[in-house]
């Protein structure tokens, strides 16, 4: 018997990104074993508006009207908690910890159903070595609004070991490690990379910005024997100049390529 399984999540499909890509797939499979699959989304980015309800793949897609947003977390959408509440679900997995309207979505569903709650954070949100004194004024803030919220999580999920320290910082307790996934058909043979097939090839897959740690990859290579090829998949967030530069004062830029944005 399939279950009915909700994902909560700022963005969605069409629109890109890790978290979004996460969540598409995710959903896309649990359609294929034949769950009913719910995502309750905002409805609009960088003026871009999209339909209130739609069917995706199978996926029952609800959009929400944004009434307030500031930058990436602070959100205001309350047709979120109205859609969320519609649907009695088996299981309500939110995508990122920092939004505060989430978390207020979380905390009803919670004190008024029997939902079992999941979260995958996709970033470093409140986990940087350094801010600005206002961000760390918010991040003190948030941090201990957040908290009590953090703990009524039924599992968290991390996507790499290196979150848990930081998660169970933030009051996680029950915290399991479950990488993201890729199709398989990412695998499939391309065309017009054969010219790499002699050497060992590293390659990375985001935006090129800088707290992904780019930079660490190429300081190594001059290190490394020249047949080693390093690929940055995806497109420039700010941080592409610099690695650029550091590559040409390393003299290493024949063992680099940056590709831009590419189709899945």
């Amino acid at each position: 018997c399939g279950m009915k399984i909700g994902f909560l999540i700022n963005y969605f499909y069409p629109f890109l990104g890790g978290a979004e890509s996460n969540c598409y797939y995710l959903a896309k499979e649990l359609v294929h074993m034949g769950h009913e699959v719910h995502v309750f989304t905002t409805d609009r980015k960088d003026g871009n508006i999209l339909k209130k309800n739609e069917v995706v793949d199978g996926i029952i897609v609800h959009r929400s009207k944004v009434l307030f947003r500031h930058r990436y977390y602070l959100t205001f959408a309350p047709g979120l908690l109205f859609n969320v509440f519609k649907y009695k679900l088996d299981i309500l997995h939110v995508h990122a910890f920092g939004f505060a309207y989430h978390d207020f979505v979380v905390l009803m569903k919670r004190l008024f159903s029997k939902t079992r709650l999941v979260n995958t954070p996709h970033g470093p949100f409140m986990a940087l070595n350094s801010y600005t004194k206002t961000q760390f004024i918010f991040k003190k803030i948030f941090e201990f609004m957040e908290k009590p919220v953090n703990c009524i999580y039924d599992i968290v999920v991390q996507v790499n070991p290196y979150q848990e320290s930081w998660l169970k910082e933030k009051g996680i307790k029950k915290v399991v490690l479950m990488p993201n996934g890729i199709n398989e058909g990412a695998f499939d043979t391309i065309k017009g990379f054969d010219k790499y097939k002699n050497k060992f090839v590293i390659v990375y897959i985001g935006r090129i910005q800088k707290y992904k740690g780019l930079d660490q990859v190429i300081k190594v290579l001059p290190n490394l024997n020249k047949k080693v090829f390093f690929i940055a998949i995806g497109e420039d967030a700010g941080d592409r100049n610099r690695l650029t530069k550091l590559c040409q004062e390393l003299k290493v830029s024949d063992m680099v390529l940056f590709t831009g944005r590419v189709s899945e």
